[in-house]
């Protein structure tokens, strides 16, 4: 009998290790699993909490934006941009006279996203210390590079669109790709639809030409660009906008009763188009900062202080 408990014992042991030895595995597995269901039910009330904040900004109803955008926070996480919870809930709390949970909310943004759209907006100094920083500048230079730039110093100084502009659409649109093609067909570095190209080369008195080749296709994407920024005359998020979505949009769009840039981007009824425009004019915000720009360039945060202009007569 002791034999045969000893056995028992023994294989009882042997069954807690083994179980001890897989648990990590069955946990690892499970995590897998649930990963996925998870992550997507806070993408979702993350969203949830942004667009009822929205609405309720909309409605002029700022304390209960600020309500939807300040729960779930761990949700908040998981939002596209999470620093646009933190620019707005900034913007709620100056409504309601709370400045000094406004300047947190604000100094919480700069020092956890310095380098995000809403960061730029809140900067009155331009981004000026961060341009100091020659670490932050050595970094932001490897993720933001300036390839092809005999080209684009030729699409630049032919099309009047600054250099900086140029890249920033080239890294939004294809990611210095030039063989990048979309599901929609738009090709190359700056993502030119064969039809706009071949009215762009028209305008460059261009015979003939090959929309896949990085010359022509800055060239081309660059004096597509300048005819929006003439169209939108000293209005780059409207400029930006219609390189993505078309300019007979913009226009349809109008002010979308919008007090300021900011929330006029934010009421942009694509969402494909309100992050298009986000992340050039981040991008361009960037390459300012980094590489330096002329000093007429206009910085984000004096962009977002200023109305969108009524378009009649364009």
């Amino acid at each position: 009998m002791r034999i045969r408990h000893h056995q028992i014992q023994k294989n009882r042991g042997g069954a807690r290790s083994f179980f001890l030895a897989v648990l990590p595995l069955i946990i690892f597995g499970a995590a897998l699993l649930l990963a996925p269901p998870f992550f997507s039910a806070m993408r979702e009330n993350a969203a949830c909490d942004w667009e009822e904040g929205w609405n309720a900004w909309q409605r002029g109803n700022a304390a209960e934006a600020l309500s939807c955008w300040s729960r779930h926070r761990f949700c908040a996480k998981f939002h596209t941009r999470p620093a646009r919870l933190f620019y707005w809930r900034a913007r709620a709390l100056d409504k309601l006279g709370r400045r000094a949970e406004a300047e947190e909310q604000r100094r919480a943004l700069a020092r956890l996203y310095p380098y995000d759209f809403y960061a730029f907006l809140i900067r009155a100094d331009g981004g000026s210390q961060l341009r100091c920083n020659d670490d932050a500048r050595r970094t932001s230079a490897l993720f933001n590079p300036r390839p092809w730039p005999a080209e684009v110093r030729n699409a630049a100084l032919t099309s009047g669109v600054s250099e900086n502009m140029i890249w920033s659409l080239m890294k939004r649109e294809s990611k210095f790709d030039p063989r990048a093609l979309s599901r929609n067909g738009a090709v190359g570095l700056m993502q030119l639809m064969p039809d706009t190209a071949a009215e762009d080369a028209r305008l460059l008195k261009m015979s003939a030409f090959d929309i896949g080749t990085p010359e022509l296709n800055i060239l081309l994407g660059a004096k597509h660009f300048s005819v929006l920024e003439r169209k939108f005359a000293d209005e780059p998020p409207r400029a930006v906008a219609a390189y993505n979505a078309g300019s007979a949009s913009v226009s349809r769009w109008g002010t979308l009763g919008a007090e300021d840039w900011a929330a006029w981007i934010e009421s942009i009824p694509y969402a494909q188009t309100r992050e298009f425009v986000r992340s050039v004019l981040e991008n361009a915000e960037i390459y300012r900062l980094v590489y330096g720009a002329p000093a007429e360039t206009e910085q984000l945060s004096q962009l977002a202080s200023k109305r969108p202009s009524e378009l009649a007569g364009r």
